[in-house]
């Protein structure tokens, strides 16, 4: 789409999965016509903990996450509300957010949940080639900030892609309210600077 519409000076902002989707926008199709990114609550650059990667979350924890979900799923958003939306929102947006996920395809959940935290993004982190804001929340229980602050640090194809540009918000997965503006405020100040244009690798 953005070839087709002959875009330039793109802005990619992906949240939570989405964040992964920017990362492998610029892996495979490069950053000539992007100049700058923004990860939001973004699940980069992996979850699931690896032989090689301690930092990540064990499988066995993850899959019986996975497990509750399947063996019922009505209690599974129940136990995982308020910690997934956090204290700041308002309890009738946690009320209209739940029967979404009741209605959601279940298989399509609990593979969401597997792509979401199993997508190794690391070797990709490296193609980010343009200055990119990381925003997380300090309480965010769906993708914890440490993930956040080890994309910080991830090598790219120059050090000012990412490190150094990680921001952390007092909130869970969904900014709300004053956090909601705190967020569009640093995002805004990113958009508006006239980045140097970082070697791209494609």
């Amino acid at each position: 789409m953005i070839d087709r519409l002959e875009l330039s000076d793109v802005t990619l902002v992906g949240h939570s999965m989405g964040g992964g989707e920017v990362v492998r926008y610029l892996s495979r199709h490069g950053s000539s016509r992007i100049a700058r990114a923004v990860l939001v609550s973004a699940a980069v650059p992996l979850i699931a903990k690896k032989a090689d990667y301690q930092a990540g979350i064990e499988i066995a924890a993850l899959e019986g996450w996975r497990a509750a979900l399947l063996r019922d799923r009505a209690k599974w958003i129940a136990d995982n509300n308020d910690p997934f939306w956090t204290g700041v929102t308002a309890a009738a947006t946690m009320q209209w957010g739940q029967p979404m996920m009741l209605q959601c395809s279940l298989k399509a959940m609990v593979e969401c949940t597997r792509t979401l935290t199993e997508t190794d993004l690391r070797a990709e982190m490296k193609a980010i080639a343009v200055p990119t804001l990381i925003v997380h929340g300090t309480a965010d229980h769906s993708v914890p900030v440490h993930f956040a602050r080890i994309a910080a640090q991830a090598p790219s194809t120059d050090a000012q892609g990412l490190k150094g540009l990680l921001r952390t918000l007092g909130c869970g997965d969904h900014p709300r309210g004053a956090l909601t503006y705190s967020l569009l405020r640093r995002a805004a100040l990113h958009l508006t600077e006239r980045p140097a244009r970082l070697p791209s690798n494609g």
